[in-house]
Parts: structure tokens; sequence; C-alpha cells
């Protein structure tokens, strides 16, 4: 805009197939000295206003093909039996704004990472977007896959599943930080169970680095090997040497003429 304007071209030009009857924004004149002073950025306004105004909305953004989503932090996490089947409780919430591309068909949420029990795969903070699953393909979960399980007992909890519903009646949830023990739930204790379908976190390591650092290490003990080869190698043809030289010094006539066993 700012540009057009240090140009003396109406902006309209460019959304009208003829000169506008009144111009939305008149051109500035043009300097020939320089202006020292910054130039105001123009103050962003919603569409709803510009619209009532009459007036074009220059930069937009299509928010077609997006899904809201509702997001359950670990201070909701807290509360989240006594409020999950209340309206008023997810209005409160705040909201994330996923393409389709990413979002599943279904009812989906937004769960905050708390602790250390599943790490190194999730991380304290991390945001999981998760796909509810209805009460008759809880017998269809897959082991050793991710879910967000909520339980009267023991609340909602992020875990990796193995599932013994149909056989037990129960799920063993498991945490990938060997630290935190495994335990059981039991169908009658659980309330809902969410698939994990993506991560959002700010945790990016270098994971390469650790894999380096284990070449390294081995590639130095491969040349601390080397070395040891080579010295015992050098050091044996020194003795080598010395024993043809201890053989050397020895006369014949000391040696016996005829072998032991011939004597």
């Amino acid at each position: 805009m700012h540009f057009l304007h240090s140009k003396g071209i109406n902006l309209n030009f460019l959304f009208t197939s003829g000169p506008p009857q009144e111009p939305l924004l008149a051109a500035a004149p043009v300097s020939s000295e320089p202006s020292l002073a910054p130039q105001p950025e123009p103050v962003p306004e919603t569409s709803a206003r510009l619209a009532a105004a009459g007036e074009f909305l220059v930069v937009t953004q299509n928010t077609e093909g997006l899904a809201t989503i509702p997001l359950i932090n670990y201070k909701a996490a807290a509360n989240y039996l006594a409020g999950y089947q209340s309206q008023e409780f997810f209005e409160q919430s705040s909201p994330m704004i996923l393409p389709s591309e990413i979002v599943r068909q279904g009812h989906m949420r937004g769960v905050q990472v708390v602790g250390d029990s599943m790490e190194t795969t999730y991380h304290d903070g991390d945001w999981l977007v998760c796909r509810y699953l209805e009460r008759f393909d809880w017998e269809s979960l897959t082991d050793l896959e991710c879910y967000v399980v909520v339980t009267e007992s023991r609340g909602l909890q992020i875990k990796r599943v193995k599932n013994r519903l149909r056989r037990d009646g129960f799920l063993r949830l498991r945490s990938d930080n060997r630290t935190h023990p495994p335990f059981n739930v039991y169908y009658d204790d659980i309330l809902e169970i969410w698939h994990v379908e993506a991560q959002i976190t700010k945790y990016m390591p270098n994971r390469n680095e650790q894999l380096f650092h284990k070449v390294d290490n081995v590639e130095e003990g491969l040349h601390d090997l080397r070395e040891l080869y080579e010295q015992m190698k050098e050091e044996n043809q020194e003795l080598r040497q010395f024993l043809q030289t201890l053989v050397r010094q020895v006369a014949p006539s000391q040696l016996p003429s005829t072998p032991p066993e011939a004597q």
C-alpha cells in the first residue's frame, strides 16, 4: 500500500473494472525529499467492520476447511471429572484452529501433557490432538498405541494401552518412562477414551546428535584398538629380532649334535 501511494496509484484499480467514483485511499503526494519519520502501520480491522463501512478488505485469511478444537490444559484436566459433561466447561476453554487435513472426522479435543510419564515420546507442556472413541470401539483399541483414558478413580491419563477388555475386562496402561509402573483400569471405571492423532510440541531435540555421539565413541574405541595393535605388532617384531640375535650368538659347538631322541 505504501509503495502504491508513493507512485500515486489508487488501490481501487486493483479491485474494480473501471475508475472508482469515490476513491478509497487518496494517493499520497510524491516528495523528492526522503522522509526520515517512519510511516505508521495500518491498523488491522475486522471483516465485519470493513463490510459495514463499505470498504475493501485488502488482506484476508481463508477460514474455510478449518476446525475449532477445545483445549484441555493442566488446570482444566484437574477439574475434568467435575465438568466434562457441561457445555460451560468447554466454552471457557481456549480453542485451537487446525486445517481439515490434520483433523479427522469425529469429535476432536486438544489435551495438554503434564509430567514426565510419557517421555521421551511426549513431554511436559506438549499438546495432543485427540479423537473421541465411542464405547463400542473400546474393545478394538490397538495395543501399544497412545490414548487419553478418563476414569473415575484416576481422572485423565495419557498412556500407552494394552487392550484386555474382551478377555479380562480391563486395560493395562503403560508409561513410556519406565520409572512409572503400569496399572490396570477396569471397564466399569472408564468414562471416556480418546485416540491420540497428532502432537504439537516445542521440544525439538537433535536426535541424530545422540547417534553421532555413539558413533564417535565407537570410532574412538576402534582407534585405540588400532593403536594398541600397532604397538603390540612393533613389540613382537622387536622380540623376534632379539631372539634371532640370541640364536646367532650361541656357538654351534654348544648345541647338541644329535637330537635327544637319538641319544
